[in-house]
């Protein structure tokens, strides 16, 4: 179980590596291209690791949460976007796929879940049904 203080960390982490990530988009154009140049720029010169290291590197914010906030901070903001038409494109056709993807698939695995459910919540009820009248 996740403790309090636990969602607390994970918060303020996600916090402090979306104020590190718009400080390099803002300051590193190139940055706003390449996911592995933004994720060095962080570990090595902000968060001045010793990347040579396997125990320094772990120290460093995870590299998918410095993607994922690059991905926030350029969804949300019109200023900080790419700016390689390129990667534009390839990040279009992505998002393009992983909505169509969830547009079938999703829509099936959740219609299964929601039956299932239903199901679940009907015995539920016929269990307490049974129940009552034993008691009666």
């Amino acid at each position: 179980m996740i403790e309090d203080n636990q969602i607390m960390d994970i918060e303020k982490e996600f916090q402090n590596c979306e104020e590190k990530v718009r400080h390099v988009l803002e300051n590193h154009e190139k940055a706003r291209n390449d996911d592995d140049l933004l994720i060095w720029i962080i570990k090595r010169h902000i968060e001045d690791a010793d990347l040579n290291t396997f125990k320094e590197y772990k120290k460093t914010t995870n590299a998918e949460t410095i993607r994922r906030n690059r991905a926030k901070i350029q969804n949300d903001d019109d200023d900080l976007l790419p700016t390689d038409p390129e990667v534009i494109e390839k990040r279009k056709l992505k998002e393009q796929k992983v909505r169509e993807y969830f547009m079938t698939q999703g829509e099936t695995e959740a219609l299964e879940k929601f039956e299932k459910h239903q199901k679940q919540k009907q015995e539920k009820e016929e269990y307490t049904e049974k129940g009552v009248q034993k008691i009666s």
